[in-house]
């Protein structure tokens, strides 16, 4: 897995494969043979021949399954070289997350929501007050008005 000078080197079992990854591979193939595949979920004709889009689609997830599959190292040899790299360097401080240290409520931001939450609170507050006094101004002038009214 390690050459001399600590690089990772690729093991002779990690061979590429075509088609999709992993268990994905093995779904399909178990449960969907590509016959059915082309005819019913492409829209092919009897004679087998896939419209344009699936062979365009097909291409593409090769493409990205490649893409994936495409890694300098396997990821346990991955996982070894990290584990090496940080007890090498004394636990790797400068690696950590600046959020491991905050207290919980600054991570969950409650400071942050509750700072809105009473601003808007306060300001529903402010509104409905003001509508109640606006309807108790309006209504003694409308009395008043229709008093006066009334007696003249």
């Amino acid at each position: 897995m390690f050459s001399r000078r600590g690089s990772l080197v690729r093991s002779p079992r990690s061979r590429r494969r075509k088609g999709l990854p992993g268990y994905q591979e093995d779904y399909l193939r178990s449960r969907v043979s590509s016959a059915f595949f082309c005819r019913v979920l492409a829209g092919c004709d009897n004679h087998g021949k896939c419209p344009p889009l699936f062979c365009r689609v097909r291409r593409n997830i090769a493409e990205l399954s490649w893409r994936f599959r495409d890694r300098p190292v396997s990821p346990g040899a991955n996982a070894v070289w990290w584990t090496e790299y940080v007890v090498r360097h004394g636990g790797a401080p400068y690696l950590e997350a600046p959020t491991s240290y905050m207290p919980f409520y600054q991570y969950l931001l409650l400071d942050v929501i509750a700072a809105v939450g009473t601003a808007l609170a306060l300001g529903i507050y402010v509104l409905v007050l003001s509508i109640k006094v606006t309807l108790r101004l309006s209504r003694t002038i409308f009395q008043s008005a229709s008093s006066i009214k009334k007696n003249s």
